[in-house]
């Protein structure tokens, strides 16, 4: 899987087993980590002609195509669209 990736997370702990013994222990846990999703956007006119910018007071429809990439299934909460100049 060319999107897996190795994370790695550093634990350490610290612990008296009685009033004189001091111990520690550290690991370092290496976690796979996968890319959720692709997501591709694409802008339309009104007439669903593909346009590459689109202008202000101007409708425009968006669609976004999603590609799951998760071994596992995913559900989408909630999406906001922001626009900037």
């Amino acid at each position: 899987m060319s999107d897996l990736k190795l994370n790695g997370a550093f634990f350490q702990i610290h612990y008296m087993l009685d009033q004189h013994t001091e111990c520690e222990k550290s690991e370092i846990v290496m976690i796979d980590v996968v890319k959720p999703f692709e997501a591709v956007a694409k802008f339309f006119t009104q007439k669903f002609t593909q346009v590459t910018k689109a202008y202000t007071r101007e409708p425009f429809v968006v669609m976004l195509e999603l590609k799951c990439l998760s071994p596992w299934p995913l559900a989408i909460e909630t999406t906001k669209l922001e626009l900037v100049q």
